[in-house]
């Protein structure tokens, strides 16, 4: 009796400060990626999820936009070569996926989120390694600062 999991609620302050984490760590990731020599296997696979995000969007199927923008970043930590940092990063995303999938339908800002997507892939196959990681830092921050406002009008206790 009354052992089990406890579901703790996500709050505007925890999503905030889990943002202000990936916003440093994944734009390292975006370096690291673009520093490295990607074969032709890796860079598809990188435009499928954008190919795919922009098609769930078309759709308007939200929970597929969420999965494929999920596999995204995922891929993003997985190719950059740094185990530690994919092992931090999917730690924190664990955290906050029942909040970004509860706030999908509140967001605006998901075509834009796709337009990053497509340019950090240009600058990455560039090998623009500062551009890539600017880029993608500028992104997190706006991410993270929408889905913390979104929580905050949904009230202190979070979701």
């Amino acid at each position: 009796p009354r052992l089990g999991v406890l579901i703790r609620p996500i709050s505007a302050r925890d999503m905030a400060e889990i943002y202000d984490l990936l916003t440093i760590l994944e734009p390292h990731a975006a370096r690291l990626l673009a520093q490295r020599d990607l074969g032709p296997e890796c860079r598809a696979e990188l435009q499928g999820s954008v190919f795919e995000m922009d098609h769930a969007l078309r759709a308007m199927d939200l929970k597929a936009w969420a999965l494929a923008d999920r596999a995204f970043h995922k891929q993003l930590i997985d190719l950059c070569g740094n185990s530690r940092l994919r092992d931090i990063v999917s730690g924190l995303w664990d955290q906050v996926h029942r909040a970004r999938i509860s706030t999908l339908g509140d967001r605006d800002d998901l075509a834009t989120s796709n337009d990053d997507h497509r340019a950090l892939l240009d600058l990455i196959f560039k090998g623009d390694a500062d551009g890539a990681e600017t880029l993608h830092r500028e992104h997190r921050a706006r991410a993270g600062a929408a889905l913390t406002q979104i929580l905050k009008h949904h009230g202190g206790a979070g979701l």
